[in-house]
C-alpha cells in the first residue's frame, strides 16, 4: 500500500467541537442561511455547512425550507 497518497477528508474520529459554540452563537438570532453563518463566523460554507449536518446529526440543530425561498435555513433545538 502506497502511503505517499493524499488522504482526503478528515481522520476517523475526528470532531471539530471547537466550531461549535460559533456556530451556536450565530444562529442565536433566529433562522439562518449558511452563507450569513459563514459570514458572521468566518469560515467556508462547505466548512459550516459540514459542521451543521454534522450538528443536525448530533440533536443540536435542524433545517428549515421556508415556502417560497430559495434557501434553507437553519435553527436551535
Amino acid at each position: 500500500m502506497n502511503t505517499d497518497r493524499k488522504r482526503r477528508g478528515a481522520p476517523r474520529g475526528y470532531t471539530q467541537g471547537y466550531r461549535r459554540p460559533s456556530i451556536r452563537s450565530a444562529i442565536q438570532g433566529g433562522a439562518t442561511t449558511v452563507v450569513k453563518i459563514a459570514e458572521s463566523v468566518g469560515l467556508g460554507r462547505s466548512t459550516v455547512r459540514n459542521h451543521l449536518y454534522r450538528m443536525k446529526r448530533d440533536g443540536e440543530v435542524r433545517q428549515i425550507k421556508p415556502w417560497g425561498e430559495r434557501s434553507a435555513k437553519w435553527v436551535l433545538r
